[in-house]
């Protein structure tokens, strides 16, 4: 064999090694996939709160369920998520005229609250988040002037 011949099968060897090793690393990030919450079909666009009933105070926690109607593809569902609390957590009460700061446990079990989060509830690993802000909003609406 030529010299010629010899760099030539070298320098094609290096691009199918090149090729294979650039597919082989396509291909297994792939099987690398992140895990969604499995209310991403529900939710269908950047969520950072949700409104939901109150169902259940535990220790620092609380859970919340809401009801997503169903659309024509999707059948409906009641989806729960367990929120947490720190001591940075905001809680307040929505009742008119006036707006007031209380405490976990100041807030009122069947009551419907809107949670704020600063990640997107959609790609959750599970079905738990911790809140910015929880605020317990009244049954009926007021026209604040």
């Amino acid at each position: 064999m030529s010299k010629k011949t010899i760099v030539v099968w070298t320098i094609v060897a290096v691009l199918a090694l090149a090729v294979i090793y650039t597919f082989n690393n396509s291909f297994f990030s792939l099987k690398k996939s992140v895990s969604l919450s499995p209310n991403i079909l529900y939710v269908t666009q950047p969520v950072n709160s949700i409104s939901g009933k109150l169902e259940k105070i535990e220790k620092d926690n609380i859970i919340i369920s809401r009801q997503i109607d169903s659309t024509a593809s999707i059948p409906g569902k009641t989806i729960s998520y367990k929120v947490l609390t720190t001591d940075k957590t905001i809680f307040i009460r929505l009742s008119a005229p006036n707006i007031k700061s209380i405490t976990l446990k100041e807030l009122t079990l069947g009551k419907t609250v809107d949670v704020v989060s600063k990640v997107d509830l959609r790609i959750l690993k599970d079905n738990q988040f911790e809140a910015l802000s929880i605020s317990e909003i009244p049954e009926k609406n007021y026209i604040l002037y």
